[in-house]
């Protein structure tokens, strides 16, 4: 249990993934070894079965690329990635994540993210999050307020 003045929560940080739209990779290392690294630094184990989840949406080749050479896109789903494993998250927030991804990519995240929600809070910051078929209460907020609730 942690308290502050303001807040008591018994909420394991363990179990909330955080996402930006910043680097987190090696640039000395290819996506795919970067990928494998992010599952042993927050102790998920890696499988054949999440590399063939990668792969069928995005080729080896592009897995194999360094990620100094890579797109933002590419970038992005080294974190995105820990959305394929089975840990249960308490809670993911995605702050502009999907904003870099292709609309294709997008889309496939979005329906992995709507099966993450049956069983935990999903909050994600977006811009321009048109042509996705996906149910999601969208708040609007200006100047630090919600100016509308949909």
């Amino acid at each position: 249990m942690r308290k502050n003045e303001l807040v008591t929560s018994d909420l394991d940080s363990s179990n909330i993934l955080y996402l930006g739209d910043v680097e987190i990779g090696l640039e000395e290392l290819t996506i795919i070894e970067n990928i494998k690294s992010v599952f042993w630094i927050s102790g998920i184990k890696w499988n054949e079965e999440l590399l063939k989840m990668l792969q069928k949406i995005q080729p080896d080749e592009k897995l194999n690329t360094l990620y100094k050479e890579s797109s933002l896109g590419m970038q992005l789903l080294v974190g995105l990635s820990l959305l394929l494993s089975n840990k249960k998250w308490k809670m993911v927030i995605l702050d502009e994540t999907l904003s870099g991804l292709d609309v294709k990519k997008r889309e496939y995240f979005f329906q992995i993210l709507k099966k993450i929600s049956q069983e935990s809070l999903v909050v994600f910051v977006a811009h321009g999050i048109e042509n996705v078929d996906v149910d999601f209460t969208e708040i609007s907020v200006s100047d630090g307020g919600i100016i509308d609730g949909k």
